[in-house]
């Protein structure tokens, strides 16, 4: 796999932002919900902006070279 395989190209999957390519071989994401962080912001106090992220429990040999400009 190579850098630029990663690049954001306007990607919506159900409903999700998304890479160009995701390996097929990096197992089922876990999903985390949540709001964005800042100094106004406690537990107590969230911020009204929801986010989510993944996190994929395997992972992806990259081409070290692709890593350069």
């Amino acid at each position: 796999m190579y850098c630029d395989d990663l690049d954001y190209d306007g990607t919506v999957r159900k409903g999700y932002h998304q890479i160009q390519f995701i390996p097929d071989n990096t197992g089922a994401p876990l999903e985390f919900m949540g709001s964005t962080t800042g100094s106004n912001y406690t537990e107590d106090k969230c911020s009204t902006i929801d986010v989510t992220w993944s996190v994929r429990h395997q992972r992806a040999l990259m081409a070290i070279n692709s890593l350069t400009n």
